[in-house]
């Protein structure tokens, strides 16, 4: 029996790197949920770069989204 896609979870993963622009993230989530692609296909993965505030108001927006912490600064 083959197996579907959707039904072996996601194929792709969004990895979006943070550090203090919750405006700017909330505009990044919003166009990645607008893309035509079945949500099924794929994850978005935030992860916060030690952010002076987690952006967890941000992310109530978009239940989808997973959020994982980095607290060691670098680049993203």
């Amino acid at each position: 029996m083959e197996k579907r896609i959707s039904e072996s979870g996601p194929i792709i993963s969004v990895i979006v790197p943070h550090l203090n622009q919750p405006a700017y993230l909330e505009s990044c989530l919003a166009s990645l949920e607008k893309q035509t692609l079945d949500l099924a296909f794929f994850e978005v993965i935030v992860v916060d770069n030690g952010s002076a505030q987690l952006p967890t108001d941000v992310l109530e927006k978009h239940p989808r989204v997973k959020l994982l912490q980095e607290k060691r600064p670098g680049p993203g």
